[in-house]
């Protein structure tokens, strides 16, 4: 198992000519060119439920889902909730 001492090890380590030669087996440099990036913004009312706004970055994707106190997640894709997380985020990230 791979431990929070092991990648700052890692992180340490690496250096500039690693990073030019893009080496993906270093799993420093492997984590920095993934396409796997993401902006997230959650806002909570008072009643512990929410909304999540998931931009994923490069695919310029960006998806609204509404959270409940038990963890459940709803994906919205239209109404007035999804428009209001739309534009609070867009205004404020």
């Amino acid at each position: 198992m791979t431990s929070l001492k092991q990648r700052e090890e890692e992180v340490s380590a690496v250096t500039e000519d690693q990073r030019d030669e893009g080496d993906e087996s270093n799993p420093i440099l492997h984590a920095e060119s993934g396409p796997n990036r993401f902006n997230v913004m959650s806002m909570f009312f008072p009643e512990e439920d929410g909304v999540r706004i998931e931009e994923h970055i490069g695919l310029g994707d960006i998806e609204v889902f509404y959270f409940d106190i038990e963890g459940k997640n709803t994906q919205l894709e239209e109404g007035i909730l999804f428009d209001w997380a739309i534009n609070h985020y867009k205004e404020n990230f």
